[in-house]
């Protein structure tokens, strides 16, 4: 297995179950590093993620017509 797939294996568990993982193999630093990092990774995208979700959230306002139930923007 390589570093590709071993990630790609990784990222479809959460940052509990990743952290388990690293923490099973104590003897493994090449593994803890490679753990930190695809965690570090997935907490990037899950902050992306909302922030996304946000900014969405305020265009929609912004490119709501007058009187769809949202503060008018002026012109």
């Amino acid at each position: 297995m390589n570093y590709e797939e071993l990630r790609k294996k990784l990222m479809l568990l959460d940052v509990e179950e990743i952290a388990r993982f690293r923490d099973e193999h104590p003897g493994k630093p090449t593994l803890a590093v490679f753990c930190n990092n695809i965690i570090s990774d997935k907490k990037d995208m899950e902050e992306l993620a909302e922030l996304n979700r946000e900014l969405d959230e305020i265009l929609a306002m912004k490119n709501a017509p007058d009187g769809a139930g949202t503060p008018s923007q002026g012109k």
